[in-house]
């Protein structure tokens, strides 16, 4: 978000390679989460369900954290 609001602010760092490195991890994770659905479908949705039901708890406890400050 920041390089998009202020471009032209000095870097502390630069990331080796990118935008290259994440779009290849990218593309390792998908297919091992491609490649897991496909060897054990039942125990992969499961685990996806979890994931998925877990993300409005992170969301809730985010709130509630932000409002105690």
């Amino acid at each position: 978000m920041l390089r998009q609001r202020e471009p032209d602010l000095p870097r502390p760092f630069r990331a080796w390679g990118y935008p290259w490195t994440p779009l290849i991890a990218l593309i390792g994770s998908l297919c091992y989460l491609a490649l897991n659905l496909a060897s054990d479908f039942k125990n992969s949705i499961l685990g996806l369900a979890f994931v998925g039901l877990s993300y409005p708890v992170f969301l809730l406890a985010n709130r509630l954290r932000a409002r105690e400050r």
